[in-house]
């Protein structure tokens, strides 16, 4: 099963940024992460992604990103 996740911020502090995920045309979801380590925060669930699969790519992309020190506007996870 191929998987693409578009990753989109929509705020940042000194603290954190948060981004929203669509996995599926139109279904959005919210999520946070750290800037300086932490586990990312599921803040809204997309509708259609219960099991978290769209989530799960979305975090491990961020964390990614995180560990390269950069928090983009836009990125996507593709498999």
């Amino acid at each position: 099963m191929a998987f693409y996740v578009r990753i989109v911020k929509t705020a940042e502090n000194e603290h954190s940024a948060t981004y929203s995920y669509e996995g599926q045309p139109g279904r959005l979801g919210l999520l946070r992460i750290p800037k300086h380590g932490g586990d990312v925060e599921l803040l809204e669930v997309a509708p259609g992604d219960e099991h978290s699969h769209y989530f799960l790519r979305a975090a491990a992309k961020l964390r990614k990103e995180r560990e390269a020190g950069r928090f983009p506007d836009v990125t996507a996870w593709a498999s």
